[in-house]
């Protein structure tokens, strides 16, 4: 089970669409705070995050996720964002980017 945290972008739209298109069940979200509703009544293998969608501190969000969910997988988007914002997220614990 995949959960998308992304924007309203057509990448996100696309990636879910092709996600769901290899029979996999994912969850897409909108907002952290939808991320994390979803992610306390499901499980999940992987957590696809859109480093631009994020209205937190990003640092902060992936800190939290890989300390309550250390085995989950983490693959961050960063269509938008600068490089020290991907070297960042994988400091905090992102698998990929």
């Amino acid at each position: 089970r995949v959960l998308l945290l992304r924007g309203a972008f057509a990448a996100g739209v696309q990636i879910e669409l092709a996600i769901k298109q290899l029979d996999c069940a994912i969850d897409a979200v909108a907002t952290a705070e939808e991320a994390w509703a979803a992610l306390a009544v499901n499980s999940y293998d992987l957590a696809i995050v859109d480093l631009d969608c994020l209205e937190e501190d990003t640092r902060e969000f992936l800190r939290q996720l890989r300390s309550a969910y250390q085995r989950l997988h983490v693959f961050v988007l960063a269509g938008r964002s600068a490089v020290d914002r991907v070297a960042s997220a994988l400091d905090q614990g992102a698998d990929d980017f």
